[in-house]
Formats: C-alpha cells, sequence, structure tokens
C-alpha cells in the first residue's frame, strides 16, 4: 500500500508538469513573464503533491508502528 502512494505521488507529479508544458507548447506562450508564471505553477503543483503522499505515507508509517506495538 505505501508503494501505491508513492507511485502516485510521482505520477500526479509527472502529469501536472505535462499538462503544464502541453499548455506552453500548444498555445505558444511566448510572453515570459506568462512562462514565468506557468513554471511556478507547476513547480509548487508538484511540490503539493509530493508532500501530500509523503504525509499519507508517513501517517500509514506511524499507524503501521502503533500496530506492532
Amino acid at each position: 500500500m505505501n508503494v501505491a502512494y508513492r507511485i502516485g505521488a510521482v505520477v500526479l507529479s509527472a502529469w501536472f508538469i505535462y499538462l503544464i508544458s502541453s499548455l506552453l507548447v500548444f498555445n505558444q506562450v511566448t510572453d515570459p513573464a506568462k512562462f514565468a508564471r506557468l513554471v511556478l505553477i507547476a513547480f509548487f503543483g508538484s511540490i503539493f503533491f509530493f508532500l501530500y503522499f509523503i504525509i499519507i505515507y508517513i501517517i500509514d508509517v506511524i499507524k503501521h508502528r502503533k500496530k506492532r506495538v
């Protein structure tokens, strides 16, 4: 189950970055400010998904340790 959380975090992060990059390609954003804004959204979005699944993983580890004791 814990491996599924890590795989899900990687997949969601990659998917979010893919969506932003496809928007850049199809809309052909040439304005540097818009480009920087989209890159920051992709960066912080991927960090958010990663941290979300890390927190879920830590909670599962804590629950598993409580069951063992």
